[in-house]
């Protein structure tokens, strides 16, 4: 019997990895969010071997989770080399785990029915959560992993009446390390304590729990030892207030949410949306007298997990208002969890009532949510195939293999503030990085460290490279964009003015950097357009137009109607084709230029066998 459901259950999982790689390999909109390769940043560090002490490499102190995923990014790169495959691959093996913990809970509740119907769910998801599932960031999608363990070792232990030392010291390892990878497992372990304390009472304090402790202890230790180092930063959370005054400012922010999120969908999508809000009502069925005693229970665990998880997310300064990219759903993946959790145990215990309408009503409910789950999935493939991103699966499979999987300049920023000495000496710390193109990682340096106190000119700036021993300086050049514009107010024409005043020798390199910034950070069709006609007024030298044809390689969509930057066709919607394409709509020598500007971007973020 184990051994039929772990071959059930890694069928499920393979069919997990079949349709995420689908949408992996069809460049379906999955990895356009920048923390991603700047965390496979942190991993590169660790790989290079960077004289920076191991805590100061984390991303963000907070994230615990985020720097697991570093670790992971790490041991992926070292085995399949440092590419945005190597990262998705992270991103599918912490899906199968969340995945198994799912199943684990729903199996222990209600039995193979209710497991087989969580994961037939959590493959085929809202569209949002697809997408979500397959960022490998380590937060609130992956904390999952940890949320079903807690409440699965919740169950253990209740239904051992604390008996049980081995389910006691898995509870205990499962919530504090949960807690070090994500803050949100503290309401999932204050849940788990108080169902424990109203279970077992007495209990309570018997031998067998002191190996809970003992499992607490361990798996906080990662988030002991990173507060040991960083102090009370552990806890500063983008200086977010965990608890915040609401009123009209918070009501504002849920009716903007509601308003973005229902309106504007065709019926399909109102359909689907509808069926995701309504289905948590079949968990009721688990909550009936009817169902048995486990059931309950556990349908009562995630209901008060997924209350108190509404409360603090209200009460505190991380309410979404208006909803214009998928990501902003992020930080409610949890509370869609729940809500599938309850739904498919209400489907359980209307299966167990052997009651015609019940059984029924629960298959209907969950095929319908399964069949808009594929549907959405199938239209997100097919909207990329038609705008052209990746070629095919087979092509988007070696275009993510030979593609890096990190980059600097974010990563570097936030970096920076973590590390002692002068900006000099954090300069000739992070030249180690074992970078194959040398301009990309120079860039980087300028665009990182470019922050730190008042800004350097372009000659302090070359200065300072030279002494650290740079024979080149075109990187830093090409990373002198953002500082343009600090030193030098007004638009686009003002700072090109500014370049003439510079040595002869430095004004090529600036003018394409001056290309690289354009009129904004988010590189859009729309701006580069505007961009070529502001070089054209001008007569800006050709260096400019090759800094807006690397600018063009980081095209991802557009500012839409609601002044909002969006992801309209993908991450990579100016693949080759695209960019041969709209350099052969412009005039000569424009085109020609621009298109050399992409492809030398385009070799730089390539891996140095394909270079």
């Amino acid at each position: 019997m184990i051994r039929a459901s772990r071959t059930e259950w890694l069928a499920w999982a393979l069919l997990w990895c079949a349709a995420r790689s689908w949408l992996v390999l069809s460049f379906a909109d999955v990895f356009g969010y920048g923390e991603e390769p700047e965390k496979a940043c942190a991993a590169k560090a660790m790989l290079d071997g960077l004289s920076i002490p191991h805590h100061q490499l984390a991303y963000h102190y907070y994230e615990g989770g985020g720097f697991v995923v570093s670790h992971l990014d790490a041991a992926a790169f070292a085995l399949f080399g440092e590419s945005v495959l190597a990262v998705k691959l992270v991103a599918l093996f912490l899906g199968v785990l969340a995945l198994g913990a799912g199943w684990l809970l729903c199996d222990r509740l209600g039995g193979r029915p209710a497991a087989r119907g969580f994961a037939l769910l959590f493959v085929f998801a809202p569209e949002s959560v697809q997408k979500l599932s397959l960022l490998t960031l380590g937060i609130h999608f992956h904390a999952l992993i940890f949320v079903g363990l807690v409440l699965a070792g919740t169950l253990l232990v209740l239904r051992s009446r604390g008996q049980d030392g081995r389910a006691w010291f898995g509870l205990g390892l499962a919530a504090g390390f949960g807690a070090y990878f994500s803050y949100v497992l503290v309401l999932t372990d204050a849940v788990a304590l108080a169902a424990l304390a109203l279970g077992l009472r007495r209990d309570l304090l018997r031998k067998p729990a002191a190996w809970g402790f003992l499992g607490l202890f361990l798996g906080a230790l990662p988030l002991l030892w990173m507060a040991s180092r960083v102090g009370l930063e552990v806890l500063d959370i983008h200086g977010a207030q965990v608890i915040e005054d609401g009123g009209p400012g918070k009501w504002a922010l849920l009716t903007e949410f509601s308003a973005s999120v229902f309106l504007g969908r065709d019926p399909f999508d109102l359909c689907s949306l509808a069926l995701l809000v309504l289905s948590p009502l079949l968990g009721l069925f688990a909550l009936g007298r009817g169902a048995e005693a486990g059931l309950r229970t556990g349908a009562r665990l995630v209901l008060a997990n997924a209350a108190l998880f509404t409360a603090a997310y209200l009460a505190g300064g991380f309410t979404v208002g208006r909803v214009y990219h998928y990501f902003l759903l992020n930080r409610l993946t949890p509370l869609w969890w729940f809500a599938l959790v309850f739904t498919v145990l209400g489907a359980a215990a209307a299966w167990q009532s052997r009651v015609t309408w019940k059984r029924s009503l629960a298959a209907a409910v969950i095929a319908g949510q399964a069949l808009c789950g594929a549907v959405d999935l199938v239209s997100q493939v097919r909207a990329s195939a038609r705008s052209g991103s990746s070629g095919g699966l087979t092509a988007g499979l070696a275009r993510l293999a030979e593609t890096k999987g990190y980059t600097y300049g974010e990563y570097l920023r936030k970096l920076a503030p973590h590390l002692a000495g002068t900006p000099a000496e954090k300069l000739a710390v992070l030249l180690a990085f074992r970078e194959p193109a040398p301009e990309m990682l120079h860039e980087g340096l300028v665009l990182g460290l470019g922050d730190e106190g008042p800004a350097l000119g372009v000659e302090a700036w070359l200065l300072r490279a030279r002494e650290a021993g740079v024979e080149d300086p075109r990187g830093f050049l090409l990373g002198c964009g953002p500082l343009l514009r600090k030193l030098h107010a007004g638009d686009l024409a003002s700072r090109a003015r500014a370049i003439e005043g510079y040595p002869p020798e430095l004004r090529a390199g600036l003018y394409e950097a001056l290309g690289t910034q354009g009129l904004g950070l988010h590189a859009t069709e729309e701006r580069l357009i505007r961009e070529i006609a502001v070089g054209v007024q001008w007569s800006l030298p050709e260096a400019y137009f090759i800094g807006l044809g690397r600018r063009m390689h980081r095209v991802r969509g557009s500012i839409g109607d609601r002044g909002y930057f969006e992801l309209v066709e993908g991450p990579w919607m100016f693949s080759r084709a695209r960019a041969e394409q709209f350099a052969a709509a412009q005039a000569e020598p424009i085109g020609r230029l621009l298109l050399a500007g992409f492809e030398a971007a385009d070799r730089a973020s390539r891996l140095a066998r394909e270079r």
